[in-house]
């Protein structure tokens, strides 16, 4: 990317001014590998510095400007790959020195660029998956119906992601930094590793099956220490008791939507509604009470059956039948 256009990136995202277009061109490149995070690490503190330096006597959000495009533009005439991280590093430390002089100022600017920073949305509609890969190169799988937030900062000082619905997470191992899913009633946090995370608004249970590493989960509706997740295991957290426990599971069948497969383990008919409606888009409707106990086991490619072959199959164990009345399926 060409120095100017990196700087007015830079720029922009540090004062919540770029449009989406423009933040994914910056967050590709910051991701596309570990010198350009670190830069853009690096460049952030610079910037902080430079706005406490201006605080110290009155913010002046041109002359700040005027200073970031400079140093940024000294940075890019001192270019040498095996040296641009020192400088910038001396060049962060030499104005952390005017920084703490001014510390208060420093605190109050820097608060100011992290309060800056607008939440970034990503929203998988019904009926389609979404992949997407965060600023630290996590690769995250959305399935449909879900939804994921994060701040235009992330990454700089920590890596913190909310979420509802079902994803599934490939995270980049950062030691300094954990990552840390949260929804209304569980938080996850791992340094890096392979897992899934189930919380529908509308589900009575939350559930993290975990592929590889280990991840650590905490209650958010009852006071209770920390459960740690090992591979091969899978906790289901009640969401409506607070009651959480730890089973053991087969991974690979909670993941398998990624690759367009629907996967039922004597799961509840309606719980499996829940994810045909998701899945097709679709209006279904249980009308008989003797089917709300009913479970059933089974796997299905998605990309090769439509709604009716797979309610068809359904039908085929007797124990239950389908009707089509206008666009809604009624199940009885």
């Amino acid at each position: 990317m060409e120095e100017d256009r990196l700087i007015e990136l830079m720029l922009g995202c540090f004062e919540q001014q770029l449009s989406s277009a423009e933040s994914e061109e910056l967050r590709t490149w910051v991701s596309s590998s570990q010198d350009h995070r670190k830069y853009f690490t690096d460049m952030h503190e610079v910037w902080v510095a430079v706005r406490a330096e201006s605080a110290a006597a009155k913010y002046d959000a041109d002359k700040a400007y005027r200073r970031f495009r400079q140093k940024a533009r000294r940075a890019g005439r001192r270019y040498r790959p095996q040296v641009r991280h020192a400088w910038a590093w001396q060049l962060a430390c030499s104005l952390a020195v005017i920084a703490a002089a001014v510390f208060f100022s420093y605190r109050k600017g820097e608060q100011q660029v992290r309060d800056s920073f607008a939440d970034i949305v990503i929203e998988a509609p019904l009926s389609s998956q979404s992949r997407i890969l965060l600023p630290d190169s996590t690769e995250v799988w959305m399935n449909a119906g879900s939804r994921l937030v994060y701040s235009q900062g992330f990454g700089l000082q920590d890596r913190r992601v909310e979420m509802s619905g079902e994803c599934f997470f490939s995270v980049t191992r950062d030691a300094s930094k954990p990552f840390v899913v949260t929804t209304p009633t569980l938080q996850v946090r791992v340094l890096g590793t392979k897992f899934n995370f189930r919380s529908y608004p509308d589900d009575d249970e939350a559930v993290v099956s975990l592929e590889e590493g280990s991840v650590s989960l905490k209650n958010l509706l009852l006071e209770e220490s920390e459960r740690i997740l090992s591979p091969r295991q899978k906790a289901v957290l009640n969401n409506r008791t607070g009651h959480m426990r730890i089973d053991g599971t087969q991974p690979d069948n909670h993941s398998a939507w990624v690759k367009g497969r629907l996967f039922f383990n004597d799961e509840l008919l309606v719980d499996i509604v829940k994810e045909l409606r998701r899945g097709y888009g679709v209006e279904i409707e249980i009308a008989s009470d003797s089917l709300l106990t009913q479970r059933f086991y089974g796997g299905f490619d998605r990309k090769d059956l439509t709604i009716d072959e797979i309610l068809d199959r359904f039908a085929a164990t007797g124990n239950i039948h389908y009707r089509k009345v206008g666009t809604k399926i009624v199940l009885y």
